[in-house]
């Protein structure tokens, strides 16, 4: 049962170090665990015999796929979650007030259209504001909607870093 369900107080212990930043200490996968269960077996059954051989070798298999688990969750760990994490603590935090920002922008260059064509006759556009003319809200709009690209931009360039998990993965 040890190797089928993992430690709650390794989780714990693995959670806090996250919350605090700190690295946390490398630990033996279930994997390599597993073999060197096998590999202590097949000492005791004796490695003449074709049961301990067998148990020797699938241990030593069973112990370098731990290894290799372990490097890739390390890799893995470094080349997509912590680059997503920075992403979705900064730049989601941009992109939804931009984008909040947009949608009023919006709104308002949507209502002035609307009024200006209300003002049919002349005398109806000379009483309009002219604050009420959709000009510097499209200037506002351009410029938060240009900005809210160069967001946009930033993130699909961070978008590369799925291209690192998936190498990882493949090595």
């Amino acid at each position: 049962m040890k190797l089928v369900t993992s430690h709650a107080g390794a989780r714990i212990e693995e959670f806090l170090y996250e919350k605090l930043d700190m690295k946390a200490p490398s630990r033996v996968t279930n994997a390599e665990l597993l073999g060197q269960y096998m590999e202590d077996a097949a000492k005791e059954f004796g490695l003449v015999t074709p049961y301990g051989s067998t148990l020797m070798k699938v241990g030593d298999c069973e112990r370098r796929l731990g290894a290799v688990e372990r490097e890739f969750i390390q890799t893995s760990a470094v080349s997509f979650l912590t680059p997503l994490r920075n992403f979705l603590e900064g730049d989601w935090r941009t992109i939804s007030r931009e984008r909040r920002q947009l949608e009023n922008l919006r709104l308002d260059l949507d209502a002035c259209k609307t009024r200006v064509k209300k003002a049919k006759a002349a005398e109806a556009k000379a009483a309009v504001s002219p604050d009420s003319f959709p000009r510097p809200h499209i200037f506002s709009f351009n410029r938060s909607n240009k900005s809210t690209q160069c967001v946009l931009v930033s993130t699909i360039t961070n978008c590369l870093h799925i291209d690192h998990l998936c190498s990882a993965r493949v090595q």
